[in-house]
């Protein structure tokens, strides 16, 4: 997703969301999009998706509720 979209979906300006992405990264210690992901997996806030699940009300895959 991009910070456009997090935005939109949050309720924030695209530049509020930048900022808070920003201290987020700073917070938990790394520099980018792509460290933060490795970095929550290591920590194990990721939920495990199994394989693909075919979501029968809005059709995402790999998606479970």
């Amino acid at each position: 997703m991009t910070v456009a979209d997090l935005a939109d979906r949050a309720g924030y300006s695209e530049r509020a969301m930048f900022r808070l992405l920003q201290a987020l990264y700073r917070e938990i210690g790394v520099a980018t999009r792509i460290q933060a992901i490795v970095r929550a997996q290591e920590r194990g806030w990721l939920a495990v998706v199994t394989g693909p699940h075919e979501d029968a009300e809005d059709g995402l895959r790999g998606t479970r509720r």
